[in-house]
């Protein structure tokens, strides 16, 4: 599970969630979406190296230009 806040600077700002893409050193994972919570919960196919990098949704359906990403390895 990854927790998400808003970056420095958006803590004001109306958001309606967060864009969400998790990909690994074997590729692109697949998965991917939208949260309206401030969680991401996932179950990994395999084990290795993976990323996660999340957008800010403004409430107008627009994705900030910065990301946040976070590394972490997966073993099951």
């Amino acid at each position: 599970m990854v927790g998400i806040k808003p970056g420095a600077g958006d803590e004001k700002r109306l958001l309606s969630g967060y864009s969400w893409n998790i990909f690994g050193a074997c590729g692109d994972s697949g998965l991917g979406g939208m949260t309206t919570t401030t969680t991401i919960s996932w179950t990994p196919p395999y084990n290795g190296p993976r990323a996660v990098t999340v957008f800010a949704v403004d409430t107008y359906g627009r994705q900030g230009e910065k990301a946040g990403q976070l590394e972490f390895m997966v073993n099951r």
